[in-house]
């Protein structure tokens, strides 16, 4: 049998590339977690009040700005991939108030398309009354948690430190895999999951399951079926979504 993918061969995953099946590091929840795309859409809730939302769009002008790839741009609640509300409640510090927890972030739609985890959707919710900061520490630290970025136990300068202080910042590490799954294109990669024939006189039977383990919807597919060099006949397949 000869399967035929006019197609030319495309590079999709930079180097250093995690594998799935022997991953060892601790950056993220699950390997290669990322959005789809690089620019994401937002919603900030009207019960967030003009402090939390100006930190909130500050947080997203330095993550673009560290990153260079990454935006972000606002949409309505419905249609929204970052949601973000907010909640006032009496935050119970540490002596001297140094840390403090004040709020909860999270990726909440993944699909895992065996390359990468999708990230589809994230909320954010604000808990804190007073930040008591001049830099938006708990807007990044929970909207690096819907990047897929799990706490860091050390150092305590980290800006995903379970708890927060005012001198966190993004460290190196995570600005580097940012960069490092966000140069990947937003390509669509088909491949044969199985194949079976089986041939009846002047008949064959055949299953073929296609799946797209890339980051954006492969678009009008068509399938065709050879004999020898000659073509047989072409199953269209339209569009196919990742994962």
């Amino acid at each position: 049998a000869v399967y035929n993918i006019n197609a030319v061969t495309i590079p999709f995953l930079v180097n250093n590339t995690y594998n799935l099946e022997n991953f060892s590091g601790n950056l993220q929840f699950y390997p290669n977690m990322r959005f789809p795309g690089k620019k994401m859409s937002y919603n900030i809730d009207a019960g967030c009040d003009s402090g939390k939302e100006n930190n909130m769009i500050e947080a997203f002008n330095i993550l673009s700005n560290m990153t260079g790839l990454v935006s972000f741009v606002k949409a309505d609640a419905a249609n929204a991939e970052i949601s973000i509300s907010c909640k006032n409640i009496e935050i119970k510090t540490k002596p001297r108030d140094k840390y403090y927890i004040a709020g909860e972030g999270g990726p909440t739609t993944v699909i895992n398309v065996s390359s990468f985890y999708v990230i589809k959707k994230g909320e954010i919710l604000l808990t804190y009354i007073n930040s008591n900061c001049d830099y938006p520490v708990v807007e990044l630290h929970e909207l690096l948690h819907v990047f897929g970025f799990d706490h860091s136990p050390a150092p305590e300068e980290s800006i995903m430190y379970p708890t927060s202080s005012c001198n966190e910042r993004i460290t190196p590490e995570i600005t580097a895999e940012l960069k490092r799954l966000y140069s990947i294109q937003e390509l669509p990669d088909l491949y044969f999951l199985n194949i079976s024939a089986i041939k009846h006189g002047r008949y064959l039977d055949f299953e073929v399951n296609i799946r797209n383990r890339g980051l954006n919807i492969a678009r009008n597919i068509s399938l065709n079926l050879y004999s020898q060099d000659s073509l047989i006949t072409s199953y269209n397949l339209g569009d196919i979504d990742y994962g």
